[in-house]
């Protein structure tokens, strides 16, 4: 997008600005395709701009924002800590559709980061957010599944490079009762059997482990595409149900 199209040339007043001319849902809209960071930025433009950050539907929130913001990776993750605590915090209490991080785990002290983590995971789904995604670099995540209690509405996750503990499909099973779009990547598996009565899209990418011996299973009755990628040796997860057919899996196979 034009910077034309954000800031008007000096002269010219609010009102023969074309975008202060569109009411605050599209500009919302439109807000909600920058990160978070971005977003905040907006609110110097006008008197009208300086509050708007605070409702965007769509919350994306990005580590590299901060990569110019200090000397060192220590000090940039403080800020970028910071930063998204304080912008969840001074948000309006009104329902988010999406969230998406990414975020750096350092392996110094991954149980205070993951808690970070975390707490913002839950505090999206407390805002009924229907789309979470999240993306971790470097190490992964522990994944606490009890977070997923308040995602009622919850209808699309997508994991990267996290540990899924013993219980975590169970938890989506219970709480997550709208629930229709799995992608997992990269991620260490600690349940046996996948289960879910709402899923209809799974997608299980490549480098995810299943963290045991015995013969992995799916009992997801709903399912109607389930893609899982895989390389030689690894445990293919066995689908229960009759009804899902060759043509709703699809296998890909790395050598």
């Amino acid at each position: 997008m034009s910077d034309e199209t954000w800031v008007a040339p000096a002269g010219v007043t609010g009102a023969e600005c074309r975008i202060n001319a569109l009411h605050d849902n599209p500009l919302l809209i439109i807000m909600s395709n920058l990160s978070a960071c971005q977003v905040v930025q907006t609110c110097v433009l006008s008197q009208r701009w300086r509050n708007l950050w605070r409702s965007v539907p769509r919350v994306i929130v990005a580590p590299e924002d901060f990569s110019d913001m200090a000397d060192t990776a220590e000090e940039r993750e403080v800020l970028f800590k910071k930063f998204v605590n304080r912008f969840l915090m001074l948000r309006n209490p009104i329902a988010l559709d999406e969230f998406e991080f990414c975020y750096n785990m350092s392996r110094y002290d991954l149980d205070a980061e993951s808690e970070d983590a975390n707490l913002w995971i839950l505090h999206a789904l407390e805002c009924n957010a229907q789309s979470v995604k999240v993306t971790i670099w470097y190490e992964l995540l522990r994944l606490v599944p009890t977070v997923f209690a308040s995602g009622r509405l919850l209808m699309k996750l997508h994991l990267s490079s996290v540990h899924l503990s013993y219980g975590f499909f169970r938890q989506l099973e219970t709480s997550c009762k709208a629930l229709k779009q799995l992608f997992l990547d990269d991620c260490c598996i600690y349940d046996a059997e996948i289960t879910s009565n709402t899923l209809k899209v799974l997608t299980i990418d490549m480098n995810c482990r299943f963290m045991f011996d015995e013969q992995p299973s799916i009992s997801i009755p709903s399912l109607v595409y389930f893609t899982f990628s895989m390389e030689d040796g690894k445990k293919i997860p066995f689908p229960k149900e009759h009804g899902i057919t060759g043509d709703s899996m699809c296998f890909t196979q790395y050598l």
